[in-house]
């Protein structure tokens, strides 16, 4: 017979002090904000531009942002000027995944069942509550492909799949 334990006291250790990060997208619009402020922002933006879940099914943000090498950046800049790339370290930077799917003119397609939401396109959706899993993976790999083709940057689904032998991983076949 085994033992149970009980959890009576947890600790928590607090950071030194709290800097708020607001170089990212529209957390620059806060002027001196607060936790509850940036809370309240990113609220606000997601509810603006992601869909009800209720009203249309979907997952939410459903690639990675992908962290690429500064140079390569650069290189993709002299062609996307406007490209929103994010610091991460020296040599790497992270890009938007929906603008690459958006560039890719994806935005506000169909695959069959699955649609890439026409207000962010970050956001795959079940357009009529019919789409099935094969649905789901065809359109993922068909993200990949277009938006690899053209900028040549791998993406990678956010989401975690399943199906009955365990989880699983979308990957897209690219023509070299």
């Amino acid at each position: 017979m085994s033992k149970s334990s009980i959890i009576t006291r947890v600790t928590f250790e607090v950071p030194k002090k709290w800097t708020p990060v607001t170089t990212y997208g529209e957390l620059n619009s806060i002027i001196n904000p607060n936790p509850l402020d940036i809370f309240n922002k990113v609220c606000e933006v997601r509810t603006n531009k992601l869909p009800d879940p209720t009203k249309l099914g979907n997952a939410g943000s459903f690639f990675k942002n992908p962290i690429i090498d500064k140079e390569r950046v650069e290189i993709l800049k002299q062609e996307f000027p406007e490209l929103p790339s994010y610091p991460i370290d020296k040599n790497s930077v992270k890009i938007a995944a929906g603008w690459l799917i958006d560039k890719a003119g994806l935005k506000g397609t169909s695959f069959g069942e699955v649609g890439v939401n026409p207000a962010q396109a970050l956001v795959l959706t079940n357009l009529n509550g019919k789409a099935k899993g094969h649905d789901l993976i065809q359109a993922t790999q068909a993200i990949i492909k277009t938006v690899f083709k053209k900028f040549g940057i791998q993406l990678e689904p956010e989401v975690r799949m399943f199906e009955r032998s365990g989880e699983t991983t979308i990957s897209a076949q690219h023509d070299t």
